[in-house]
């Protein structure tokens, strides 16, 4: 039996001449017609199904196939996990390094929420911009670790707080 594109039309009622009247055809010749076309449009269509069906299973099992597993995602650091802020002690000693002449203008972030961002920065070997909002700004963290470089202090710092891995980077990048 032929299969009949969904674009073809259903057959148009015919009309015969008989003695010069039109006359409709036998009425079950015209079911019989209608139902002929119905029935291969049926097939047509429970055919296109049925690839279509196949190819959805094959594009499934192919993206199974194809997809990673699942992997767990590392537990992030928490900010307890290293400490970084100074204790009192411990900037007691390093406040005398970090004296500061008086001068005019806005005044100066405080040294030590500076210091402790920077430890925090260095230790957690994480991004400037990371850096939580509780220890100020990032910028102003990181321009003030260049300042204390290139003034020698830094390695003061680092002697005196006892925390030699410091050193061992290089220049800080504002990443």
């Amino acid at each position: 039996m032929d299969v009949v594109a969904p674009h073809q039309t259903a057959p148009k009622k015919q009309k015969l001449q008989t003695n010069s009247l039109y006359m409709a055809n036998d009425p079950f010749d015209e079911l019989e017609a209608q139902l002929s076309y119905y029935t291969k449009q049926c097939e047509f269509h429970a055919e296109q199904y049925r690839r279509y069906a196949q190819r959805y299973q094959e594009l499934e099992a192919t993206l199974l196939t194809m997809r990673p597993a699942k992997v767990p995602r590392p537990r992030r650091i928490e900010v307890d996990d290293i400490p970084t802020d100074v204790s009192d002690h411990q900037w007691e000693r390093v406040a005398a390094l970090l004296h500061v002449a008086p001068h005019t203008g806005r005044p100066l972030a405080d040294p030590r929420r500076v210091l402790n961002g920077i430890l925090y920065v260095l230790l957690h070997q994480c991004a400037w911009s990371k850096l939580p909002k509780r220890y100020g700004s990032h910028i102003t963290c990181w321009r003030r670790l260049l300042h204390w470089q290139e003034s020698g202090v830094w390695r003061h710092i680092v002697q005196v707080l006892d925390v030699p891995e410091l050193l061992k980077g290089s220049a800080p990048t504002l990443r």
